[in-house]
């Protein structure tokens, strides 16, 4: 093609802008966008599971449950160590007993 064939062309396409306006947005699109990500974000089992648990009151009753178990354990304990009946154990004198060697004793040891 040479330049006089190409310089009508070139003018209709840059003419055809000539009654374009600015494209407007639908109405609430960000919003709309943003639900669609947060969405595709917690999708899965495990985004689903943790989207639940980070909510302040499954997290509260399972800190009470928590609370509640340790409770009951501790107060339903058949054998509690006080120290009282602490004190009152014996330990015999060859229990910790330990028997240790070096190289400067290696021919005086004791069987």
């Amino acid at each position: 093609m040479n330049q006089e064939e190409l310089d009508p062309s070139i003018d209709r396409v840059l003419n055809s802008f000539d009654g374009a306006e600015k494209a407007k947005p639908q109405p609430y699109i960000l919003t709309r966008i943003q639900s669609r990500l947060n969405a595709r974000a917690t999708a899965g089992f495990w985004g689903k599971t943790s989207a639940f648990l980070s909510r302040p009151i499954v997290a509260g009753l399972g800190l009470f449950v928590f609370i509640l178990v340790n409770i009951f354990v501790l107060a339903n304990n058949p054998n509690p160590k006080t120290p009282a009946s602490m004190a009152t154990t014996t330990v015999s004198n060859y229990e910790f007993a330990i028997q240790v060697s070096s190289l400067y004793d290696i021919e005086n040891q004791e069987p």
